[in-house]
């Protein structure tokens, strides 16, 4: 009887738990600002890892260098861009010469929307494809390069999802982890070769100089 009757104390128990933690789900469902909700969004574009994977599948070996996944705008739609380049051949003084081949991705799917030749010109730099700049070494040793990189991988899709909200203002939150994927970002590309990117996504380097600031 004692034990039939501490059975029903505990089943009892068990359900005013299951109640409490529902109440208290249904009201955070409710009160969560919508920067938490964006964030399930997320889901919906493909690891930065991978698209860049599909970006340089038939990029030849040697000589040729990629560009980071970045987004840009292009009318209504929203698409993730990597350029190629050429580089300097080894034992030679280091040297990046400019795009010479841009890719365009849906960032959902990863379906292939542009693969296209280019020139400096057609990005709208005034400056001769066969005219390289000097590469800037990265100030960093492979360990904290390796760390900087994939903070870069983890948090693309995060900030791919706040621009291509459009918002006018962000929560404290989402200001950091922009700010933070930006300095990472900075910290593992050449200075040699912000210029391109600023040319082939001017948009999103726009935005990203606005949220840092």
């Amino acid at each position: 009887m004692v034990a039939e009757f501490r059975g029903l104390e505990m089943e009892s128990k068990y359900y005013v738990y299951v109640s409490v933690c529902f109440v208290i789900a249904l009201t955070f469902s409710c009160f969560v600002d919508i920067s938490a909700k964006e964030v399930y969004k997320m889901n919906k574009f493909m690891p930065t890892k991978e698209l860049e994977a599909i970006a340089i599948k038939k990029m030849p070996d040697g000589g040729v260098g990629n560009s980071l996944p970045v987004m840009t705008k292009a009318g209504s739609i929203f698409k993730i861009v990597v350029f190629w380049f050429r580089i300097s051949p080894q034992f030679k003084p280091d040297n990046i010469y400019p795009p010479h081949r841009i890719i365009f991705l849906n960032p959902v799917d990863g379906k292939l929307l542009e693969d296209a030749p280019c020139t400096p010109k057609g990005l709208g730099m005034n400056k001769s494809s066969d005219s390289p700049d000097k590469y800037i070494p990265i100030s960093l040793t492979w360990d904290e390069y390796s760390e900087k990189k994939d903070k870069f991988y983890r948090l693309s899709p995060m900030v791919w999802m706040a621009f291509e909200s459009e918002r006018t203002k962000y929560d404290q939150q989402t200001v950091a982890f922009i700010k933070e994927y930006y300095t990472a970002f900075l910290s593992i590309e050449s200075k040699a070769l912000l210029p391109y990117y600023h040319s082939v996504a001017p948009d999103f380097f726009k935005w990203l100089n606005q949220m840092s600031k």
